[in-house]
């Protein structure tokens, strides 16, 4: 089986400014991303990105 390399967090960031590239969003990668958009004065990705994160904080209910 061949694994897909991931993707570096600028790459990631690059085609999320194009509105692509939503699924390779982690944990790992996610504060970053978002001091990235700051960065570069994109308010509302980086808002998106801390929505991203404060859905996979919270709590999920049970079953």
């Amino acid at each position: 089986m061949r694994t897909t390399p991931t993707p570096s967090t600028e790459e990631v960031y690059q085609q999320l400014r194009k509105g692509l590239g939503h699924e390779h969003v982690n944990k790992d990668n996610v504060y970053a991303l978002i001091r990235r958009a700051e960065a570069d004065g994109h308010r509302i990705l980086a808002t998106e990105l801390r929505e991203w994160l404060s859905d996979c904080s919270a709590p999920q209910p049970r079953a």
